[in-house]
């Protein structure tokens, strides 16, 4: 406003720039393309990338330029949701292969459950490149589900695998053994779990209904891998029974600390049921108190790091132009152009000035509301030399008809 200061503010492109995008020229060539396609999300980088590469050829001390806008958004939320989930699984295998080696004091115990879960991930993540699907927000989580529903399975394979083996039994015995005690809650397990994911697939957002999609698809891979894959490599490796003190072969005599801990709470709890119920009541009470008290909302701004430079750039934009969030409302006539008809224009005027003069709620303040009887009103000033009294809705259906069919063929952005 100054002089000082620009906002670039991207707005979303809605044709896709195909493969000989150039930034120099055949930009609007590529545009009108009627059998264009929306940007993927690898073009959208590529748009941002090349604003954010213009704004800084430009960005000096005495004039600066920032980035803001929903496309540019996009990018940088894709960016932090790929290094992120990054980091998170390698922090989640780290935490994982250090409670495999304190539950089973063993390498073949830390390697075997990640051998078998790895793969599933990996092959999901896959599927959903296969199949054209972008990692989000909500798509995020599969790796981190699909590692905690995976080891579990394989854990309870390798616990009774290894019993069996310190007791002396045969390797080939100790894995059929495992897997005659193991395969069927495993398979129920499985196939519940996947079932219950699959209902993710009647949700209206695409990223959800994607988990409903590929989560059921790693935990079969996960259960596949179990029940093939993990009885191979304990074939296969050379692992060798523990010795213990005694010479032990009863079911139940190991000097397992965490099976002790598991037969005395199970102990306590049959010896005092009503107490165990009663404690599972008050927990159940006051979880359920606890998530009465959950507020849905979906402020992606606190997503980002205070210092973040989108953030940044987006509050300088509230701040100078008076907001960048967008709210979009369908009203719906019911009638086919129903839109011409006087009384709904005129209605619809009414509820976006109703709405500009809301006053700030929590914070957040209407800056402007526009609709297609704003862009009406202006049509019908501009055809009446540019008075500033004819800026209203026309009180005659047949002249906002032929004013919007005016709109439609000037080949305007607006529409």
């Amino acid at each position: 406003r100054d002089g000082r200061l620009a906002i670039v503010s991207i707005e979303t492109v809605a044709y896709s720039l195909g493969d000989e995008f150039n930034y120099e020229e055949g930009f609007a060539d590529d545009l009108v393309d009627e059998q264009a396609d929306f940007l993927s999300g690898a073009e959208n980088t590529e748009v941002v990338a090349a604003v954010r590469e213009l704004a800084r050829r430009f960005d000096t001390e005495g004039f600066r330029v920032q980035v803001s806008g929903q496309p540019a958004l996009q990018s940088d939320l894709a960016e932090a949701i790929q290094t992120n989930m990054a980091r998170f699984v390698a922090l989640m295998i780290l935490i994982i292969a250090l409670l495999l080696f304190v539950l089973f004091r063993r390498i073949s115990g830390v390697i075997l459950p990640l051998a078998v879960v790895l793969p599933s991930v990996s092959g999901t993540i896959g599927s959903m490149a296969i199949a054209g699907e972008f990692l989000s927000a909500p798509t995020q989580v599969l790796p981190s589900l699909l590692l905690a529903v995976g080891i579990g399975a394989a854990v309870h394979i390798l616990s009774i695998f290894y019993q069996h083996l310190d007791r002396g039994i045969q390797r080939e015995e100790a894995i059929a053994l495992s897997l005659k005690h193991t395969g069927l809650p495993i398979c129920m397990t499985s196939l519940t779990t996947a079932g219950g994911l699959c209902s993710f697939i009647s949700a209206e957002i695409a990223p959800v209904m994607a988990i409903g999609i590929f989560a059921p698809i790693g935990i079969l891979l996960a259960l596949i891998y179990c029940l093939i894959l993990l009885p191979a490599l304990l074939a296969a490796l050379p692992i060798r029974p523990r010795k213990t003190q005694e010479n032990r072969t009863q079911v139940g005599q190991e000097a397992d600390w965490i099976g002790d801990i598991l037969v005395a709470t199970g102990d306590f709890s049959i010896r005092h049921a009503k107490v165990a119920v009663s404690l599972t009541l008050v927990v159940v009470a006051i979880s359920l108190l606890g998530a009465s008290q959950i507020r849905f909302g979906h402020d992606i701004m606190k997503w980002l790091p205070e210092s973040h430079s989108f953030r940044l750039a987006t509050q300088l934009f509230d701040e100078q132009m008076n907001g960048s969030m967008l709210i979009e409302i369908l009203a719906d006539s019911g009638v086919e152009n129903g839109v011409q008809s006087v009384e709904f224009m005129t209605a619809l005027d009414s509820v976006e000035a109703e709405l500009a003069e809301l006053p700030p709620m929590e914070g957040v303040k209407m800056g402007k509301a526009i609709s297609i009887a704003t862009i009406t009103k202006e049509i019908s000033q501009a055809l009446n030399e540019n008075d500033p009294m004819h800026y209203a809705i026309p009180q005659n259906r047949e002249l906002i008809a032929q004013e919007l069919l005016l709109f439609e063929n000037s080949g305007t952005d607006d529409l």
